[in-house]
């Protein structure tokens, strides 16, 4: 993933299922748009965080996993300003 050699509006279509996070949400995104062709699609899964109130401990072992984690509104504005 973090290697990715391919140049760039290479694809019609990527799909990513959940593995963004390995380069950081914002960062995978601007690979992925760097590497779709001009009108290509972009399908992604992407863990979140859907409530805010959730108990220390999960909210601590996701974000040792994942310290981007964001919730949806969050995640949303990222891809908006892209």
């Amino acid at each position: 993933m973090l290697e990715m050699n391919f140049k760039n509006a290479s694809f019609y279509v990527i799909w990513s299922e959940g593995v963004l996070y390995f380069m950081g949400f914002q960062n995978g995104l601007i690979r992925c748009y760097q590497l779709l062709k001009n009108k290509g699609y972009l399908v992604i899964t992407e863990a979140l965080l859907l409530l805010s109130n959730i108990p220390n401990v999960l909210k601590k072992s996701w974000t040792q996993e994942y310290p981007d984690i964001k919730d949806t509104k969050r995640n949303l504005k990222t891809m908006i300003f892209l």
